[in-house]
C-alpha cells in the first residue's frame, strides 16, 4: 500500500518476507531511492511488533498533518492494530496517550480481520474499512471501524451497536454468500462511502454502496439485483 503526500513524496508499508512483520518506508518526489531523513535510514522497521496476516493486509494513510497513518491485519484472530507516525517517521506519542499501537478486536468469531482500506481526512479522523473473513462456507461479514485523532476508537461510531463485533464497530450482512468491502472515503465531515462486492446466486460482485452518517448508522444502502453482473 501507498500515499502521496501534498509534497510529492511517496510513502509505502510492506510486509518483510522474511521476518513477516510490517516496514514502513519514504521515496522522495524525484524517485531517488528512500528519504533518509525519515525513520531510521529511511525506514520504519517492525511497525506493530508482530506478524502481518496475509501478504497485501498493512495500509497506510496521509493526515491533514502529514501525520503517517499506518494499520494492519494482525495473525491474531480478529485482531487490528494502528499507529501513528509524524512525518518525519518517529513514533507519535499523543497517538493512544503514549504512542503505542492501538489495538482493535471484534467480537465475532471470525478467522482474520481484514483492512482493504485505511482512510484519513484533513480533521484527523481515520476510518478502516475491511471484512471478518470467516470460513470458505459462511458470509462474511463487512466491517468498519474509526480511530479518533486521539488514537482511541471514536465513540461516537455506531454508540449503541447490537453488532455482533461490538461498540463503537460495525458490521453489516447482506444477502450474498460473500461480501467485501472493499475501498471507500471519509469526507471533511467525516462522512464515510463503502463499496464492495457479495455473491448472489450464480453471479458475482454486484457493485454495494453503503453510506454513514455522522453517527455512523447505515444511511443508505444499495445492492442491486443478481442481474447485474459486474
Amino acid at each position: 500500500s501507498f500515499a502521496i503526500d501534498v509534497d510529492d513524496t511517496i510513502t509505502i508499508v510492506y510486509k518483510d518476507s522474511t521476518t513477516g512483520t510490517g516496514d514502513v518506508a519514504r521515496i522522495p518526489a524525484n524517485g531517488d531511492q528512500y528519504d533518509l531523513s525519515f525513520g531510521t535510514s529511511g525506514k520504519i522497521s517492525d511497525v506493530f511488533g508482530g506478524t502481518i496476516s496475509g501478504t497485501d493486509k498493512i495500509k497506510v494513510a496521509i493526515d491533514g498533518n502529514n501525520n503517517v497513518i499506518v494499520g494492519a491485519s494482525m495473525d491474531a484472530a480478529n485482531t487490528v492494530k494502528v499507529r501513528r507516525y509524524t512525518s518525519a517517521g518517529a513514533v507519535d506519542t499523543t497517538f493512544n496517550t503514549t504512542g503505542a499501537a492501538l489495538t482493535i478486536t471484534s467480537g465475532n468469531s471470525a478467522d482474520r480481520t481484514i483492512v482493504t482500506r485505511l482512510l484519513a481526512n484533513a480533521a484527523g479522523q481515520y476510518a478502516l474499512v475491511g471484512y471478518e473473513d470467516i470460513d470458505s462456507t459462511t458470509s462474511d461479514k463487512m466491517w468498519i471501524a474509526q480511530v479518533s485523532n486521539a488514537g482511541i476508537l471514536d465513540t461516537t461510531f455506531n454508540p449503541s451497536s447490537s453488532s455482533q463485533a461490538g461498540e463503537n464497530l460495525f458490521t453489516m450482512n447482506g444477502s450474498g454468500t460473500l461480501q467485501k468491502l472493499m475501498g471507500g472515503m471519509i469526507s471533511s465531515e467525516g462522512k464515510v462511502v463503502a463499496v464492495g462486492q457479495e455473491t448472489v446466486s450464480t453471479y458475482s460482485n454486484p457493485v454495494m454502496a453503503v453510506l454513514f452518517d455522522s453517527q455512523y448508522s447505515a444511511e443508505v444502502q444499495h445492492v442491486p439485483s443478481d442481474l447485474e453482473d459486474g
